[in-house]
């Protein structure tokens, strides 16, 4: 078996970066991160806390939710004040018959090629919004990168749970060839 390194490729500093309200202006922006950041109360996830955080800059009410649910490789699932909040990636919302639709998934598609992370938001069976988040890559990561490829002739992979545009986007930055991505935690070796 081969020699690992392993590392962190970002600044571990995750943020908010677009909200797009779906609802037509039924919910707004302000009411979808409030209903978001209530739901990610419940997480420890790294995402999660950046919508919180964005909340509470915002100066919004976050409370607890009434009931949460962690959907592995998916997202999330919490009830609050008698909403149900499904927050998580396309699969999340075909399991749950929420359709994303084209215009959607095209919206997705551009923050995902800009390297974000692009989450959506369904409230009581209804496509709300997506939030976006992006975390910054460290300033020495491209050079610990070529210094492993080029100094010690170690490829690089990177394992990601993001989804693969994403992950393309940030590896091509990089100069890193081979990604794999939405990579669960429990499916990495110890």
């Amino acid at each position: 078996m081969a020699n690992k390194i392993t590392g962190t490729l970002t600044e571990g500093k995750t943020s908010v970066t677009d909200i797009v309200d779906l609802s037509g202006g039924d919910i707004g922006e302000n009411e979808l991160l409030r209903l978001a950041a209530i739901a990610e109360s419940g997480s420890e996830h790294a995402l999660g806390q950046a919508v919180v955080r964005k909340a509470k800059e915002r100066g919004l009410p976050v409370s607890n939710p009434d009931s949460f649910e962690a959907v592995s490789g998916q997202g999330l699932k919490a009830t609050y004040a008698d909403h149900t909040i499904l927050i998580g990636n396309r699969k999340l919302m075909y399991e749950n018959a929420i359709e994303v639709g084209t215009h959607v998934d095209s919206i997705l598609s551009r923050l995902e090629k800009e390297g974000k992370t692009a989450t959506l938001i369904s409230t009581d069976s209804k496509r709300s919004g997506i939030i976006a988040m992006s975390d910054t890559v460290k300033e020495s990561a491209r050079e610990a990168i070529d210094s492993l490829k080029n100094k010690m002739d170690i490829e690089v992979i990177m394992l990601t749970g993001d989804n693969e545009r994403t992950a393309k986007t940030v590896a091509s930055k990089l100069g890193i060839n081979r990604i794999i991505a939405q990579v669960l935690p429990q499916q990495i070796e110890p």
